[in-house]
């Protein structure tokens, strides 16, 4: 299941989006070149228990370690 973060357009050349697909937080964008002779598409993969323990070790205290893992548990249940 994917859990869509964030999407939009790259001026008018093109567009972006991140979402939690599965256990991965996946960034990508697409564009052309307004010649249309230029195009790309580029997709980034990281493992979401790696980004949401990067996060954990960012902000100090407890409190929000268990918000984290609430998190883990709603956004990387497959």
């Amino acid at each position: 299941m994917d859990q869509q973060l964030a999407q939009g357009p790259i001026g008018s050349v093109g567009s972006y989006d991140v979402k939690f697909q599965g256990s991965f937080l996946v960034a990508g964008m697409e564009a052309q070149a307004s010649d249309s002779l230029v195009s790309g598409k580029l997709e980034i993969k990281l493992d979401g228990n790696k980004v949401i323990d990067a996060l954990k070790t960012l902000i100090p205290g407890q409190i929000d370690d268990a918000i984290f893992e609430i998190l883990r548990a709603a956004l990387l249940k497959s």
